[in-house]
């Protein structure tokens, strides 16, 4: 999914000309196209391999439903630190970035797809090194760096502003590639706490509810930055970002108390040692 966002950039930025609104609707519609084939993927996949056998069926009776997900208080503490985190990290990535780039630092537009270029690079080669270094560790502190890395990222990017030229670009493109490091320890954390923290009957909806941040941010993220941005308040839009996500770094070393070691992501062996 990351590779998948930072190539999706670098095409975009290849393809879009400010100037051209043709170019968009070309864009657009190779987007619409890619979807053709991922329907084709979701229609051939079997049916009912997750389906779960005689013996792991819950017992016949009431089922738990989304009374039950909303009583757990950790997991609703864990949806809204991810709505922070993905209204101030992702949703800024996808629609602040290149507004504050190109209209308030005064960067071509095509010379983004350098930037996702090396955002997509930072994922592609840091992902293994991530996974290594995340084993044995606290989930919550590793999502803690996490954040950390994002507001360190969006402040160089904020940087570019006050640059001109090739070191504007240079800025915007380490920016971005250090965002990459952080989405490297992100994908993998995040989804873990909730399926650790959700009974086997529940899990559809402990999943259902995390993913819903995306929508609810990828919501909220873009209208903040088009309100800030495009009222000429871009000082204001940096420290969103900047202090969005260093208080959702904050708010996730917290979330430690809230977890019992093995959700938080220490092996086995080390259990009785956190105790």
């Amino acid at each position: 999914m990351n590779a998948g966002l930072g190539i999706g950039g670098v095409v975009s930025a290849l393809l879009v000309r400010v100037a051209d609104p043709s170019s968009f609707e070309r864009l657009y519609m190779i987007d619409a196209l890619s979807y053709v084939g991922y329907i084709a993927v979701v229609v051939s996949l079997p049916r009912r391999t997750g389906a779960l056998t005689r013996a792991e069926k819950v017992e016949e009776g009431p089922q738990p439903g989304w009374s039950t997900v909303l009583r757990d208080r950790t997991l609703v503490r864990v949806v809204l630190i991810s709505v922070v985190v993905i209204t101030f990290g992702y949703a800024q990535f996808e629609a602040g970035f290149a507004a504050y780039t190109v209209d308030v630092a005064g960067i071509p537009a095509h010379y983004l797809g350098w930037a996702f270029g090396a955002n997509t690079a930072a994922i592609v080669l840091g992902q293994l090194v991530a996974l290594r270094l995340i084993k044995g560790r606290r989930r919550s502190r590793m999502l803690a760096v996490c954040a950390g890395i994002w507001s360190l990222s969006w402040l160089v990017i904020a940087l570019s502003d006050a640059v001109d030229g090739w070191s504007s670009v240079a800025l915007v493109v380490v920016g971005l590639a250090v965002f990459g490091l952080g989405e490297t320890l992100w994908a993998p954390l995040a989804p873990a706490i909730v399926n650790d923290l959700a009974a086997e009957e529940l899990r559809g909806r402990y999943n259902a509810l995390q993913g819903m941040t995306w929508t609810v941010a990828m919501i909220i993220g873009p209208a903040l930055a088009g309100l800030l941005i495009g009222n000429d308040l871009a000082h204001v839009w940096v420290a969103c970002t900047v202090g969005g996500t260093a208080l959702a770094a904050v708010l996730l070393l917290r979330l430690r108390r809230h977890l019992t070691p093995a959700q938080d992501g220490l092996p086995a062996p080390e259990l009785s040692l956190a105790a």
